[in-house]
Order: C-alpha cells, then structure tokens, then sequence
C-alpha cells in the first residue's frame, strides 16, 4: 500500500512478491510482531488496560514495527487484523485455547493488502489489495476485496467489482450496518465518498459534501454503525502540512455538520487511520513516535464530548442585561437566573424552549445567586441588601411571602438546598474566615462544615444528598473540591491552571460541568482528567444541568452581550453503539 500524494512521509515501493516476503519471514522465523505475543492471555484488547481520556500507546510489546492501519477487532474480541508500512500483508491474532496467538500473515493476503475492516456482523471482512486484475489497473491502483467466514475459516478473496472499484482509492474503508461502504477517492480529488448499498446493489459513489470534504485531503474514514458520525484523517495545506483526525455528525436533517477535530487526541505529531472498538467504547488510531506511525488507543468520551461541542447553543435571552446564575426548576420546565442592568437586579424565570422572561416579584436588589426547593414552591437567594453583606432569603413562588434565613454581621451566601429540601448549605464568613456552613431550611442549626486558612465557597449538594461539591483555594488556585455531606473527606477533584468554579453535578451524580477559563468543562465525579466542552474565544460560565440531563445551561457572550444560552447534551450517548 502506499502512501497518499503529499503526506511527509515515504513508503517503500514494493517490488517482491508476497510470496517472497513471508518466505523471507519463514526462514529466519521472524514474525510480524514480537514473539512473545503467544504469552498472552485472551482477554480484550490483548490484555491491555483500557485507557483514560488521554491516549496511551496500544500494546507497544505486540506492535513493534510500524503500521500503516490501526488494529481493528472483530465483534467478539477474540481477533484483530492490521497491516504494517511495510511487507504488503495483513497480520492477524486470535484466541486459541484462552490465549491470544503469536501474530502471523491472514491466510486471504493478497499482495500489496491492508486497511481491513469488519462488516458490522463480523462475519464478512472487506480490505484494500493492489493486486493486479486487469491490464488498465496502474502500478498502485487499488481495489476493494471481502472475504466471508465459514466453519473452515475465512474464504477466498472476492473482488467487490462494480461500481464501487471503478473509482480510484486509497486508505481505508469503513461499512455501515446497512452496508453503505465508505471510502477514501483519489481521482483528481482526496476526497471521502460513499456507495450507498440499497437493494442487494452498491450504487454509484458520490463525494460527502463540503461539510467533510475541503481542499485539503481527507483520507482514512471510519463511519458509525448507524452513521450518526464519521471520524477521518485530514492532510491541511493541500496535503502538505499536518495530519491530524477529525469528526462529523449527523445534524437533524439528516446533513453532515461541519468537521471539526477531535481534540484531546491530535498533537503536533501525525494522528491517523481512526478505528473504533467493536464495542464503541474505544478509539484506535496512529500516532507518529520517533517517525514512525505506532497504534494509541483512547476513551470514546473524547468523541461523544465533541458531539455536544459541535452542537449550536441555543440562545434563551437576547437584552440589554447581563443574565447570569441560572438554574433548573424541578420540573424541568424553567429556568430561573439573575438579571443586572446597570445597578439594578433581579430574579427572573424563562421557559427552557425561550419565550418572554417573567421578573420574580421580590423587591430585594443583590447579587441574587438563587436556588430552586426540590418541590418547586420556593426559592432561596443571596442579597446584598442596603450595600452591606449579603444575607440569605426564602421567597414562596405562590403567596409572594419572603423570608429571611440569615442575620450576621459577616457574608452569607451562594445558597443551595439539600436534595430533601430540609436543609441549606451555603458560604459563610461567620468564622472568621470563607468557609461552607450548612442550617435547617428555616435558618435554624447553622453547622460549619469546612475550617481551613484558605477559602471555600460556592457549595452545591450531590443529587444523592451524600457529597458536596465547592470551589478552594487550598490546593493553590481555586480548583474543585468534594466532601462527605458532615464535612468530613474533602478531596480535590481539578488542578488545572487558573481558576476552576461554578461546579454543578450531572441528574445522576457521576459527572460535573464547571467553568474554567472563559470555557464550560467536564469532570467525572471521581475525579480525572477534566474534558473541555465548548471552544468559544469569549467567556462562557455559570453551568447549570437539566434535571432530566438533556440540557445544560449556561451564560456567554457569545452572542455579543452576556446572555442565557442552552446547551444539548444528552445525544452524546448515542456514540456507544456495539458493533455486534
């Protein structure tokens, strides 16, 4: 296989038959990978631990030697094939007898083969083989083969023929669940197309659409079973400048939305040959080391993270104001958030599809940062009353009666009720110092929760009521913290550079959205590398999740005035689609 037109790199041209290279193999008993590959066991992935939501290099004591497609598993995980940048064969490990076999030629390889792929039931695989058929194919013409599984193993190679082998093409192909097959064009553009296999039939091959195909050149396809996204290789600068993978997803109409790259995952190296885990929960790709393309695998978050991000936010208010702080009712149903023109400020509430916002009737002015009772008929809130400290407040949506919770001489503030509604956690300077405080719902019992030199503040409780989560300035910058609902166990949970704050848990407790350099983030409740959700020069913040965890909420001033902007997430989910 070679190399597509303008990538900085060289491919040997292949001049011996295949024949001669796996005699050469034979004779000095080499095989394709390291020969301790036999010791392994037969767990997934060849026994590798799955990684994080950072790449890792992909058992590096197997692939030794330099591919020039990724691993690609079968739906049972119990064979992978690829090929490697040189010698012109795909290899293959399988299990036998509980242990994965040392790697060796598949016993279909044509000559000058590669870029295998399974159909989406496994039992038929397709690869690329520039093996001649016919006096009009050039010196590196490819063609697209599949081999069929039988109880004596794979078949003899077919070619697939017509009209899909009538177009030029190179690196890759990739099969939907309904056998549309993708595949890298190179006739005069290198591009990515299509045949639609409808009827028992492929249909003639027609480009992408410029949402995927640019003037650079696009290579190495691996589309989603149900084609809800594609991931590819893109060669900037009219395939001169670098490689690096990238994403498109299925917008509503049906269209391809606009690629975008699949950051977390591409480096100032080359990143190549994407493939996904039969199960979708990894991705597989090539990454340059020391010049030479070696397999890296990833966590699918990084993928199912960009489907939010390349999702237009919805705009929800568009004023003069500055809106900010907002926050859910129980219900799901609106969304109440603070409002400032010049000095003046106030609690407003909006429906979470937009519409007019209606101002909370409560006369107090402040900062307002406010939270809703889990039963939906109050609210609570801050304010800075008369210009001093601010104290707490109650409001009952219904009757209109106000409350006052707090009466200190300190601040007191950043109020958050407890998923029983029984009890209030909030910031406190009572102690001396900027600390989390907790009290009955009617003020009563304020308990200290934190007592530590450095600041604590902007406490939200877990939806299980057993964590709480606030922002400290203990660890150096202010970065996120969770505790035990009494106080007890803080531990950090961020350490990024700068200021991380405004954390907010996901309906179902396992993750947190925050703001942190002018961008909303991602972080598992336990703790890990944070992910970054949106990508906008100006400043977003103020995160807030939808209790039904469709939507999250947020203020940006991305649409020129610091306003309310929403958020759909949920749809990420529909990455982690098996193969089986």
């Amino acid at each position: 296989m070679s190399v597509p037109s303008g990538i900085a790199m060289q491919d040997t041209p292949r001049s011996l038959a295949l024949a001669l290279v796996l005699g050469l193999l034979l004779a000095c008993g080499c095989s394709p990978a390291d020969a301790n590959a036999g010791a392994l066991q037969g767990s997934p992935y060849l026994g590798e631990s799955p990684p994080g939501i950072v790449p890792v290099p992909f058992a590096p004591h197997v692939f030794t030697r330099e591919l020039h497609s990724s691993p690609v598993f079968s739906p049972g995980g119990d064979e992978v094939f690829w090929n490697e940048m040189e010698g012109g064969a795909i290899h293959v490990m399988k299990v036998e007898h509980g242990r994965w076999s040392e790697p060796a030629v598949a016993s279909f390889t044509l000559p000058e083969s590669g870029e295998p792929e399974y159909a989406v039931d496994g039992d038929v695989l397709y690869f690329l083989s520039g093996h001649r058929v016919g006096e009009s194919q050039g010196d590196f013409d490819e063609n697209v083969w599949k081999v069929t599984r039988t109880a004596e193993g794979w078949s003899r190679p077919q070619l697939l023929g017509s009209p899909v082998n009538d177009h030029p093409m190179h690196w890759g192909v990739s099969l939907a669940a309904n056998g549309n097959l993708y595949f890298g064009h190179t006739g005069g553009s290198e591009d990515l197309f299509v045949a639609e296999y409808r009827d028992g039939v492929y249909q003639e091959p027609v480009p992408l659409g410029e949402a995927v195909n640019t003037e650079d050149l696009e290579t190495t396809p691996e589309v989603a079973p149900d084609e809800s996204y594609l991931l590819f290789s893109r060669v900037v600068d009219h395939g001169r400048g670098p490689i690096d993978l990238y994403v498109s997803f299925r917008g509503e109409d049906g269209s391809w939305l606009e690629a975008v790259p699949v950051l977390g995952v591409n480096t100032a190296e080359r990143e190549i040959s994407p493939r996904m885990s039969p199960d979708g929960e990894y991705l597989f790709f090539l990454r340059t080391v020391n010049g030479e393309l070696m397999p890296f695998w990833v966590d699918a978050r990084v993928i199912e993270n960009l489907s939010v991000s390349a999702r237009e936010p919805r705009q929800l208010t568009n004023d003069p104001a500055f809106d900010y702080h907002p926050v859910f009712s129980p219900s799901g149903e609106e969304i109440l958030f603070t409002s400032r023109t010049g000095e003046s400020t106030a609690l407003f509430r909006i429906g979470v599809e937009g519409g007019e916002p209606q101002r909370v009737p409560v006369d107090l002015e402040g900062d307002l940062y406010s939270d809703w009772a889990p039963d939906g008929a109050s609210i609570v809130f801050d304010v800075r009353e008369g210009g001093g400290p601010p104290d707490i407040y109650r409001f009952w949506l219904a009757s209109g009666e106000v409350q006052r919770l707090t009466d200190h001489p300190g601040m007191d503030g950043h109020p958050s009720f407890s998923p029983a509604g029984d009890r209030i956690v909030f910031t406190s300077t009572r102690g001396g110092n900027l600390d989390i405080w907790v009290m009955d719902v009617d003020g009563g019992n304020p308990t200290r929760l934190t007592d530590h030199p450095e600041e604590d503040w902007h406490p939200r409780w877990s939806p299980d009521g057993s964590r709480i989560l606030f922002t400290s300035g203990r660890g150096g910058d202010a970065d996120l913290w969770v505790m035990s609902a009494d106080g007890r166990e803080p531990r950090q949970l961020t350490s990024m550079p700068g200021v991380e704050d405004r954390g907010f848990w996901s309906p179902d407790g396992t993750r947190i959205v925050f703001q942190s350099g002018g961008d909303l983030w991602l972080v598992d409740a336990d703790g890990g590398e944070p992910e970054r959700l949106t990508h906008f020069p100006g400043s977003e913040g103020n995160p807030a999740w939808s209790p039904d965890g469709r939507l999250i909420a947020f203020a940006s001033d991305r649409g020129g005035n610091p306003d309310l902007w929403e958020l759909v997430v949920q749809e990420g989910e529909h990455l982690r689609h098996p193969r089986e």
